[in-house]
């Protein structure tokens, strides 16, 4: 057997052994996923929304010529939804956005979906919609290579929101058109308040921010996000666990002066050190209460005085 032959034999084995250690380690990381959600029964995974543009046939024609269709590049969260390879630049008087991603497929109305850093920069002021709401949307200028487009009332932020099936709405007990508190627990955890539930049989289950909220909080694509409660009225009270499975109430309330914050009723103890500070301190927590005689030792104030989190004793 000559040296030809045996190099095109061992080239074709590591082939197929990478090959397969590569499926190996994507399986893997797929159940370990799937395993994730199924422990977790009213959990749901976060998609992370980039700028992006819809386009009408006439849009698209006009941008990339007569007889266009737009070229499918791969899939994107929602089933039917699709990243095109075409890509546009969004302008305005006073800023531009390039290599702006095109979703298709094509709509009846031209939208827009920008972050409020991307307004910023492009000098607009678009109100916070759910998708498709465009109604007295900002309007910015549309260009391809070949063209430029007025796309006038027709930008938003998008505000973030619940894809689920019939079927996932019976699962949590919500209907399409609730309004939900949502937490995402990572190293910076957040409640979104006033999320929108949107149900549909054709959509998959997918909680959706966008880059500025993802960013806050320190999201990524296929981290999970839970519902904590559906929200009733503006004062409600939110009961949650920390890391030691201590009990904690979360009370939402509103001030006409200050705006909405969060107040912490925290668990009975009757000492409270560093450690249990800084779990305490976790999470959008703006005030602590404790029990009268409760004692704070000198590095949990500091905790605390550190988190600008006010501290009073009831």
């Amino acid at each position: 057997m000559n040296e030809d032959v045996i190099r095109e034999i061992v080239s074709k084995t590591v082939k197929k052994f990478l090959e397969s250690s590569a499926n190996e380690i994507k399986n893997e990381a797929e159940k370990k996923q799937e395993s994730k959600l199924e422990n977790s029964g009213n959990t749901m995974p976060v998609g992370i929304s980039a700028r992006h543009v819809h386009l009408t046939r006439e849009a698209v024609e006009t941008l990339f010529g007569k007889g266009h269709k737009l070229t499918f590049k791969r899939d994107i969260t929602q089933p039917g939804d699709f990243l095109a390879v075409e890509r546009v630049s969004v302008i305005t008087s006073k800023g531009e956005l390039r290599n702006v991603a095109i979703l298709g497929p094509e709509r009846k109305q031209v939208q827009v979906e920008i972050s409020q850093t991307d307004a910023r920069l492009l000098g607009v002021d678009p109100p916070l919609r759910l998708s498709g709401d465009v109604e007295n949307g900002a309007t910015v200028h549309i260009v391809s290579d070949n063209a430029v487009i007025t796309a006038s009332n027709s930008t938003i932020i998008a505000k973030n929101h619940i894809h689920m099936t019939p079927k996932d709405a019976e699962n949590f007990k919500v209907k399409n058109g609730d309004r939900v508190c949502v937490r995402v627990n990572t190293k910076r955890p957040v409640l979104f308040d006033d999320v929108i539930v949107r149900v549909n049989d054709k959509f998959k289950l997918s909680f959706h921010v966008d880059f500025d909220e993802a960013n806050a909080c320190m999201l990524q694509d296929n981290d999970c996000a839970v519902i904590v409660k559906e929200l009733c009225d503006c004062n409600q009270t939110l009961t949650s666990r920390d890391e030691r499975g201590a009990s904690v109430k979360v009370e939402k309330f509103f001030s006409k002066d200050a705006g909405s914050s969060f107040k912490t009723s925290a668990s009975s103890e009757k000492f409270i050190s560093e450690q249990k500070a800084k779990e305490l301190a976790k999470g959008n927590v703006k005030t602590l209460s404790f029990k009268k005689g409760v004692i704070l030792s000198p590095l949990a104030k500091d905790v605390f005085s550190t988190a600008r989190i006010e501290v009073e004793f009831v």
